[in-house]
Parts: structure tokens; sequence; C-alpha cells
């Protein structure tokens, strides 16, 4: 029968038997990328597992299974192709995250048996169904600490998660250090709890996509605007149609209070947030949101009014 893998490979073919192990030797090839971060996630593999394992170049130890990782340049984008016998069990890919993704097929492939170790022979040939495999959490209206985020993303990578989607303000709180906005923070409170002072600091974040980035995963940070701004707004009303005062609440719902597309103020605030968090995080992408975002105060605001007729 096939083996019971999440999420199940692209391609497994299923060989008789297996192999009965009691420690694994590794052998890991020179090329292969970011030796050190894989090293650190097989340990956790053989952690997890119970199994005795040692990683060097020439020693085979008695009874001892070889799993062999060596660099394939042909297999791309997380990819990898793996093989199961009786002698050794070999690993190829491409890169960083098609070796992770192999360790985690590895680690579902083991079972503990009374006397040891045992895999099933296989011939696995993988590749993601989509580029981004993600999750989102909303730590703009429910704080996260950072342990809990990373224990989160720590066990979701056991099963190819490959993107953390951050979603860091909204109207409730403003999770994010601004160095060039420090009062941004100030507001910052649980939506449930109330509690005082729980945003992350950027120092707290770099750690985050670090240790992220270790696991094969990128965090994509979001940070909504010009809607989901009632936090930023208490802490900075000029930057409102308004000028406030600007009240946080509880409540669900969408906010007619949007930051001021009339005022130039908003447009270098908006730079120096983005600024910021573009080096603050390597992914790719920044969300932005602009969704919710209601046109009641620029219908009302004379400075939103005019750039309407200036602009066309």
């Amino acid at each position: 029968s096939s083996p019971a893998l999440i999420p199940y490979p692209s391609k497994v073919v299923r060989g008789k038997g297996g192999t009965r192990f009691k420690s694994v030797h590794v052998h890991l090839g020179r090329d292969v990328p970011r030796r050190d971060d894989l090293v650190r996630e097989m340990k956790d593999v053989f952690r997890m597992s119970g199994i005795p394992a040692s990683v060097s170049k020439d020693v085979f130890e008695e009874g001892s299974l070889t799993w062999e990782l060596s660099l394939d340049a042909r297999i791309e984008g997380e990819a990898y192709v793996l093989s199961v016998t009786p002698e050794k069990t070999t690993v190829r890919a491409g890169d960083f995250g098609g070796f992770f993704n192999a360790l985690q097929t590895l680690r579902q492939l083991v079972s503990k048996e009374k006397e040891g170790f045992f895999m099933p022979s296989v011939q696995i040939s993988d590749e993601p169904a989509f580029a981004l495999r993600g999750m989102m959490l909303d730590v703009g209206r429910y704080y996260m600490s950072p342990a809990f985020i990373k224990e989160l993303m720590r066990r979701v990578s056991r099963y190819k998660i490959n993107t953390l989607h951050l979603h860091l303000t909204d109207d409730p709180a403003w999770r994010l250090e601004v160095k060039k906005y420090p009062a941004l923070t100030d507001r910052a409170f649980h939506w449930k709890s109330r509690l005082p002072g729980k945003f992350y600091t950027q120092e707290q974040l770099k750690d985050l996509t670090d240790y992220c980035a270790r696991l094969n995963i990128q965090v994509i940070p979001e940070i909504d605007m010009p809607g989901h701004m009632t936090a930023a707004l208490a802490s900075y009303p000029e930057l409102g149609c308004t000028g406030g005062p600007y009240v946080i609440t509880s409540q669900p719902g969408v906010r007619r209070d949007i930051l001021c597309a009339g005022n130039p103020a908003v447009f270098d605030f908006v730079e120096k947030v983005l600024e910021e968090v573009i080096g603050l995080f390597p992914s790719k992408y920044i969300h932005i949101g602009g969704d919710e975002s209601p046109r009641t105060r620029w219908r009302e605001c004379p400075e939103c009014q005019s750039l309407i007729r200036r602009a066309g």
C-alpha cells in the first residue's frame, strides 16, 4: 500500500518490503546549500523520531542506515527526488527548500518498532503544486507572542508550509515598531483582553524572519492602508481628514476614517513606514491591503476634493 504522507507527493512508487535499522549515518555533500540549517533540521527529525544518528564524512557504523544528501542542479523550485532502499536512503535536490521538504517526507516515513526503526522501500519524485503555501496570523487584532509564533511555524513547516502572512496592523492596534513614528505602538492592545503595550520590536521581527527562514518559510508582512488605520490615526490624528479624535474600539466593522489622500504628510508617512518594513522583511512581497476603505471622508474633505480636481 502507499505510505501515508501529507501533503501527498507528486509521484510515489512503492517497492517491496522496507529497511529496518537502529541508527542513521548522514553523508552530507559538500556542495549541499545551507548545510548548518539542514543539520539542525535533521537533528530535529532524529530527536522527534527517537533515532540515534551521526553526521560525518567517512565513518559508517554497523547496523546504521546511510542517508545521503547530494546537490542536483537539474532539480528546481523546492522539488526533490527521494529513494529508500535496504542499502541506503538518497536525497537529491537543487536548493535548500528541496532538501528541507525531503526531510519532512522522511520524517513521516519513519516508524518505530520494538527493536529499532522501519522505512518502506519507496521512490518519490515530488514538486510543489503551489509556489506559495501559507497561513495568515491576524496579530493586528489578536496579539501572539514571538515564542508562540515560532512554535506554530515549527509545526506547520513539517507539512511543507512555506509562507507566513503576518497581519501586523489594523483598526484595533499597530503591532510593528516604526522608529520614525514611535507613537504608533503606544495604543497597541489585545482586541479581547485589551492588554497594553503588546507589539513587536524590530529586533523581534528580524529574529522571527531568521527563524522562519531556517524552516524554509518566508514572512510576508501586511500593513493595511489607506483603510483599517484607526490605531495609527489615534496616535497621529493629523493624518486623517477630520483631525479626530479617533477612538479605538474592540467592535468589529469597517471604519469611515482612513488616511487623508489630500494631505502631503500622509504620503511621507506611507513612504517612511514602508521603507522600514522593506528593510525588516526579505520577502519579495509586502501586502498593503487597500480593501474596505470607504470614500466618505474623502468626499467631505476639501483637501481630498482639491487633489481630485488637480489630478483629474
